[in-house]
């Protein structure tokens, strides 16, 4: 499973944000929703966008 979070890792910050991240989400680990959670502390605002929607999508909660 972490190799499958490593290959979303590294697809989320290259290239494709917002599949990656609903991508994370789907996948549904801790380990995944982590992983957005650092995205929301990236300095790209599209990634800290994808990470927020993704996350409120899985968890139905609105603030992190």
């Amino acid at each position: 499973m972490k190799q499958i979070i490593s290959f979303f890792l590294l697809v989320f910050f290259l290239a494709g944000v917002g599949i990656s991240a609903m991508a994370l989400a789907a996948i549904g680990t801790n380990e995944a929703r982590m992983a957005l959670l650092e995205g929301l502390s990236s300095e790209s605002g599209w990634v800290r966008f994808v990470s927020y929607r993704a996350l409120r999508r899985t968890t139905g909660q609105d603030f992190f």
